[in-house]
């Protein structure tokens, strides 16, 4: 039994999963994936890193520029240009109207090293795909996880992960407990297709 179990190991799951460390719950996090950070993704090939889900951040609000500030200064993130370009058809490369010029930072080691700063110290499952959450008669929650046949009991369930996904782990607890509103919400996000080209 655990006080907090968060589901999915991508920033959003991570950064909450701090938090909630740091105020004194305990707090278990399941990630279907073998590695960590979600859409902050880097994969390793032929001697080097490629990142293919975000490849540089940008300090955008406080909280973010506090957290890129720390990072910076444990040299997770480094300063990559504080210019950036525009391709359009017809008009070709043009300079990103920013005023005034703000750096995007990069990690050196991959952009997953920053989903691997947050996960410092925090009890992590990976490989391990939640396939179902039921309410127990204790007024806890149970997590089913498919490559172990495993249980996970937790007071409360934080869903970190896309509006899709999430959908297939909540419709079946249904709208009575839900509530409609709710789900059709959910339901209603939708996610767009697109290509992530890795090229040397």
């Amino acid at each position: 039994m655990t006080d907090v179990a968060v589901i999915g190991a991508g920033m959003a799951g991570l950064v909450c999963a701090q938090q909630l460390t740091q105020a004194g719950y305990s707090v278990r996090i399941v990630e279907k994936s073998r590695g960590l950070g979600g859409r902050v993704a880097t994969r390793r090939l032929y001697g080097t890193c490629a990142d293919h889900g975000a490849c540089y951040l940008k300090p955008k609000g406080e909280l973010l520029g506090r957290f890129i500030e720390l990072l910076h200064q444990r040299h997770v993130l480094e300063v990559w240009t504080d210019t950036v370009y525009d391709f359009k058809s017809g008009s070709g490369l043009t300079i990103a109207n920013t005023s005034p010029p703000t750096p995007r930072y990069v990690a050196p080691a991959g952009m997953s090293a920053v989903a691997k700063f947050l996960a410092q110290d925090l009890e992590i499952l990976l490989n391990q795909r939640v396939i179902a959450i039921t309410p127990t008669p204790e007024n806890s929650w149970r997590l089913t996880l498919e490559s172990s046949n495993e249980e996970l009991t937790a007071a409360s369930v934080v869903v970190a992960i896309p509006a899709p996904q999430a959908l297939m782990l909540l419709e079946p607890l249904g709208e009575t407990l839900l509530g409609t509103a709710f789900l059709n919400n959910l339901r209603s996000v939708e996610f767009y297709p697109c290509l992530s080209v890795i090229a040397g």
